[in-house]
């Protein structure tokens, strides 16, 4: 009998050892389960290192694009600042003016300098044929290598023109259909 007094009192959860309180596994689950009332609601820590992380390796990867976005938008500035000399440079050309005319800022519709371009140089073409290497120049203002890069446009023979880049610029941050100089 005793022998089955002891299995039906272990089937029922209740154990003890000797000199100590029998302790029942329902009273055991209700504590564990009351602890879980008091929590308060929450991220633990390795969520939060987890929400650290992701937004670290997003940083990492999003910071360099972003910088080569605002560096590309900041030469393309700089070319246009000198883009809308080209029709008037043309003109002055096939109105056969001489040099000074040429490279006066005005004549041209251009400043000396703007917001986008520390200076502007104009060069007027040396032989007949209307080449001139480089023809409108912008020396940039900008953040990283754009500062003191220089963007220009050359006038070939036959009155083309091509855009290149140099002075630390990189053929990423540069217009499309720009070429080194």
């Amino acid at each position: 009998m005793a022998r089955k007094m002891q299995s039906f009192s272990q089937a029922q959860g209740d154990y003890s050892v000797s000199g100590f309180l029998p302790i029942t596994l329902s009273e055991t689950r209700g504590q564990h389960m009351n602890m879980h009332h008091h929590d308060q609601g929450g991220f633990s820590l390795i969520e939060l290192m987890t929400v650290v992380i992701i937004m670290g390796v997003l940083a990492t990867i999003a910071l360099p694009l972003y910088q080569g976005y605002s560096q590309r938008s900041q030469v393309s500035a700089g070319l246009s600042e000198i883009s809308s000399g080209r029709s008037a440079y043309d003109e002055a050309l096939s109105a056969n003016r001489d040099a000074a005319f040429i490279q006066t800022h005005a004549n041209l519709g251009l400043q000396p300098a703007t917001e986008r371009c520390s200076e502007i140089t104009i060069t007027a073409p040396a032989g007949p044929d209307g080449a001139a290497a480089p023809a409108l120049q912008c020396t940039l203002i900008g953040t990283g290598v754009v500062n003191g890069g220089v963007i220009r446009l050359d006038r070939l023979p036959g009155g083309t023109w091509q855009c290149r880049f140099g002075n630390g610029l990189t053929e990423g941050i540069s217009p499309n259909g720009c070429t080194a100089f």
